[in-house]
């Protein structure tokens, strides 16, 4: 059973108990509750020593105890804890991702993702920058004006054809590949997603030509060993068009989505938005150097993921060169 606080009712019985001489034991053993409640109560609800137990004083007092109490402060005063939040803040982990990697790390440092929230809020209220390592803003999705002018691949493998590994995220090495823009078309981000652990690879395309993203997704596959080279799912942007050269150096068997299907990969997207914590729109990607973008590689496969039981991309495949690693 848990516990509950005192009633009014209940403090009334104590009242009238504690006056006609009743032990604490006694008191404790009428109103069912233990005789270390019965002290502390008799103990609050005295004005001084020479008075006795007050009833209505003692239920105001209680009120105002509940109506003051600060369970938030009390959580998170602890300083180890503290450090951990704002570590996973500059990583740009949700207070989610937070709380379920200390639980997957068996750590005693246990709060609800909810606290970390109030926390945070709080301490934007008061003036504190906490809140700006949160992954999200709450900025709103623009419009896209480019609905019914792309049309799908002649020839394509659709995603129908995909085999049940990849389709059922049970086997490693089935990906997912986007490009993603730079602000003024500075350059691009060739992103692949292994559709079962979330491991991540990035690179770099001065344009958008299918030469020079062919080469960036061959250069990418070509980092695995043969067998997480299983199969790469991409959408019908015209850069993709030109990959049977990388079927033939790779192996890799290329599907397509249905066009305006973001969904189908949307592994891949969801992938592409947390990059965006590191590199937010607007942001030109002309003078982005390999070092930055192994950077953010780095960062993407060791966060913990909610879908992987908090456990991070780089700890869940297998086989991948610990380059890729460090």
């Amino acid at each position: 059973m848990s516990f509950q606080h005192l009633s009014a009712n209940e403090r009334a019985v104590l009242a009238h108990l504690h006056g006609e001489g009743a032990s604490q034991r006694e008191i404790a053993r009428q109103l069912g509750r233990s005789s270390s409640t019965i002290s502390r109560e008799l103990r609050r609800g005295r004005p001084s020593e020479r008075c006795g137990y007050l009833a209505e004083r003692a239920q105001d007092l209680a009120v105002a105890r509940r109506s003051s109490a600060n369970g938030l402060r009390a959580r998170m005063r602890c300083k180890k804890l503290l450090r951990k939040v704002r570590a996973g803040l500059k990583l740009r982990w949700s207070p989610e991702l937070i709380v379920g990697r200390l639980k997957r790390l068996g750590s005693k440092l246990q709060v609800c993702a909810m606290t970390l929230y109030r926390f945070l809020k709080r301490d934007r209220e008061q003036g504190g920058k906490l809140h700006q390592g949160l992954p999200r803003r709450g900025k709103g999705r623009r419009p896209n004006g480019s609905k019914g002018r792309r049309r799908p691949k002649p020839g394509r493998r659709p995603l129908e054809d995909r085999p049940a590994g990849a389709s059922n995220r049970t086997r490693h090495g089935h990906w997912e590949g986007d490009t993603v823009e730079g602000a003024g078309k500075s350059a691009y981000i060739v992103s692949l997603v292994d559709r079962k652990s979330r491991f991540t690879l990035l690179g770099k395309a001065k344009n958008k030509s299918q030469d020079v993203v062919g080469d960036v997704v061959k250069r990418l596959l070509k980092r695995l060993a043969k067998a997480l080279r299983r199969s790469a799912t991409f959408d019908n942007g015209t850069e993709f068009n030109g990959l049977d050269a990388v079927e033939a150096a790779t192996g890799v068997t290329i599907y397509f989505a249905d066009p305006y299907s973001p969904w189908q990969r949307g592994t891949n997207e969801q992938t592409n938005g947390v990059m965006r914590y590191f590199l937010p729109k607007g942001t030109s990607f002309k003078t982005l150097s390999k070092e930055r973008l192994a950077r953010i590689e780095d960062l993407l496969n060791n966060r913990p993921r909610k879908c992987l039981g908090y456990r991070t991309p780089a700890e869940v495949i297998p086989d991948v060169p610990a380059a890729l690693r460090e």
